[in-house]
C-alpha cells in the first residue's frame, strides 16, 4: 500500500507503507492504525483549531452550529487529508477539535487565538502551501457562515487572516 501526502511546499511524494515523506523529513511508522505523526503536524492542527476558533468566537459567543460545522469539516475534509497518529493513536486532525475546544473552554478571546494562529503561520509560512491555505480559507468561510451568515466580526477575521494570507506569499 502506497500512500501520498502534502504538507508545506514541495511536491505530492508516493511513498511504500515503510515510510511516510514529508518535505525533507523521513517518518517511520508502526503500521498499526496509521504513520506515527510528524512532529511538524500537531502544532500544525493545533494553530488551525485555534483559528477556527478564533473565527467562531470573533462575536464573542460560540454558536453549537459553528461547533457542528467544524466537526462536519474535520470529519469529511481534513481527517481525509492524511491518516497520521500521535502516540495514543488519535488521528492527527483531531488536534483542530482538541485546540479548539480548550480555547473554548478556557474562554480565549478571539484575538488570542488568531495571534496563536498567526505566531505559528509566520514562524513557517512555507508549511501553508497553495492547497491547505484553500482548505483553511474554506474552512473558515463555512465556519463563519454556518450560524445566520457571517456577521462584521466574522468578516473582518476572514479579512485579517486573507491579509495575512497575502503579506506571506507562497513561493
Amino acid at each position: 500500500m502506497a500512500y501520498a501526502l502534502k504538507i508545506g511546499a514541495g511536491s505530492y511524494s508516493r511513498v511504500d507503507r515503510d515510510q511516510l515523506r514529508i518535505g525533507w523529513q523521513r517518518v517511520d511508522f508502526d503500521g498499526s492504525n496509521g504513520p506515527d505523526m510528524p512532529d511538524i503536524l500537531r502544532p500544525l492542527y493545533a494553530n488551525l483549531g485555534h483559528l477556527f476558533y478564533s473565527i467562531a468566537a470573533s462575536d464573542g459567543t460560540v454558536a453549537p452550529a459553528e461547533v457542528m460545522k467544524l466537526k462536519a469539516l474535520l470529519r469529511t475534509q481534513w481527517m481525509p487529508l492524511e491518516n497520521s497518529r500521535d502516540e495514543f493513536r488519535t488521528d492527527a486532525a483531531h488536534y483542530i477539535d482538541i485546540a479548539f475546544d480548550h480555547a473554548h473552554d478556557q474562554g480565549m478571546s478571539a484575538d488570542d487565538a488568531f495571534a496563536r494562529f498567526e505566531d505559528h503561520f509566520r514562524s513557517d509560512p512555507a508549511l501553508y502551501d497553495v492547497g491547505l491555505r484553500r482548505m483553511v480559507r474554506e474552512s473558515a468561510g463555512a465556519i463563519a457562515s454556518s450560524f445566520a451568515g457571517r456577521n462584521r466580526s466574522e468578516v473582518r477575521q476572514l479579512v485579517t487572516l486573507e491579509l495575512l494570507f497575502r503579506e506571506q506569499p507562497v513561493a
